[in-house]
């Protein structure tokens, strides 16, 4: 006989996903169910670390970050070192970035979003340097 007790990370965000935009809708959602889905959520978001082998499991972190910003629950402490990760995918960057501005945090988004290489950045700094020295003078 089959076991059927394996947690689908993606899977168990959405289905809060659902409970919170049903929520909004004005659907009657039982809290005991909420907030256990919460706490399992904040639960495996602060146990969770990025590991470049196993980048799918990046996608599901930021989405868990991004719906738990949605319920009023972030886990910023999750947020904030997810971000300082190196290497996490595109897809992953958007969700975090859809997480931190929930949260009130659009800057942070807003640098999540910013597509361009370290080169390109620093090319950007110096230029922008340089207009502000000569606009000086």
């Amino acid at each position: 006989m089959a076991r059927f007790d394996a947690i689908d990370n993606w899977v168990t965000s959405y289905a809060g996903h659902f409970i919170i935009e049903s929520e909004r809708k004005g659907y009657s959602i039982p809290s005991a169910f909420k907030q256990k889905w919460i706490s399992f959520q904040k639960k495996t978001a602060q146990n969770w670390r990025f590991d470049t082998r196993y980048k799918q499991s990046a996608n599901d972190q930021a989405y868990r970050l991004f719906t738990l910003a949605l319920a009023g629950q972030p886990e910023k402490g999750a947020m904030n070192r997810f971000r300082e990760s190196y290497g996490i995918p595109q897809l992953s960057r958007w969700l975090l970035a859809a997480a931190f501005a929930t949260t009130g945090r659009s800057e942070v988004a807003d640098n999540l979003l910013d597509v361009r290489t370290q080169e390109q950045k620093r090319s950007t700094v110096i230029i922008i340097m340089a207009v502000r020295s000569v606009t000086k003078l």
